[in-house]
């Protein structure tokens, strides 16, 4: 298709979402997506869905989308809920309160026909203020570069390399969520912000948290094991009968944190600031 036609084709189909009830832009969704126009192809789909307005539509009963780019789409308030969003691209896109509970992406879709190097889910320079991923099960995630996930709730999250760098999380909440590396490719949270997230339960395995803002954060009861956190800003946050396991921590701040009842094992302390931690 020319980029003319493509263009065309792009911009009727925003005014036609745009006059459609909710029913019907889902029709629309699932019909373009059957016949190949809405994957990830390349640098994008061939009908690109940015600025189309998807708010508030329930896409729960569709529960298959594997390799849809909904890059730039509106999706506030949208539902996913037990959907296989498997490599879904939501880059950019607007997903305040939308909820992707239970949904999974397994990584084991091989027709995305993409050269990206995201190989994966990807909701990188998203917005997701309040966001549900309630027991969400992802391998290989991309929200880094920017996105905003403030108070998103990750409750029961399950991520195996997954990217979090520069993410802003402030008053995430991480509880009992299980976070880890892959066999070839590493999970981050370097630079991000969880000022005020909790991780009550959570468990951490082989995460670099290296100049991760870790301010007033709940991390009671957690389990953090081969973790890097170099860097780090720990002040005033509470790790009551945290478990830190083979972890490094240089040059960390962890003034007036609270690491009592604490199972501290082959940790490595290297030029942190200890001033008035109870441990």
């Amino acid at each position: 298709m020319s980029d003319k036609n493509s263009h065309a084709v792009y911009f009727k189909t925003l005014v036609t979402l745009s006059r459609l009830n909710a029913a019907r832009k889902i029709s629309l969704i699932q019909s373009l997506y059957s016949i190949n126009l809405i994957q990830r192809h390349g640098e994008s789909p061939v009908i690109p869905l940015a600025s189309a307005d998807l708010a508030n539509i329930n896409f729960s009963v569709v529960t298959e989308f594997p390799c849809i780019a909904f890059e730039g789409a509106l999706l506030n308030n949208a539902s996913f809920r037990h959907a296989n969003i498997d490599r879904a691209s939501f880059k950019k896109a607007k997903l305040s309160h939308a909820d992707f509970s239970y949904t999974i992406s397994p990584n084991k879709q091989r027709n995305c026909n993409d050269n990206d190097h995201e190989d994966g889910i990807v909701f990188r320079e998203a917005y997701m203020y309040r966001t549900k991923f309630i027991n969400a099960s992802y391998i290989s995630a991309y929200f880094g570069q920017f996105a905003m996930a403030n108070e998103a709730n990750f409750y029961g999250f399950k991520c195996v390399s997954c990217d979090f760098s520069d993410v802003s999380l402030i008053r995430a909440n991480f509880t009992e969520a299980s976070i880890q590396a892959g066999k070839l490719d590493s999970t981050t949270f370097s630079r991000a912000n969880m000022t005020e997230a909790c991780l009550h339960k959570s468990y951490f395995q082989t995460v670099e948290l290296s100049d991760t803002i870790m301010t007033n954060v709940n991390g009671t009861e957690a389990e953090f094991n081969k973790c890097v956190f170099s860097g780090a800003y720990l002040v005033n946050s509470s790790f009551n009968q945290v478990k830190i396991i083979q972890s490094s921590m240089l040059k960390v701040n962890l003034t007036d944190a609270d690491l009592s009842k604490s199972n501290l094992t082959k940790v490595i302390f290297i030029s942190a600031d200890l001033h008035y931690v109870n441990m």
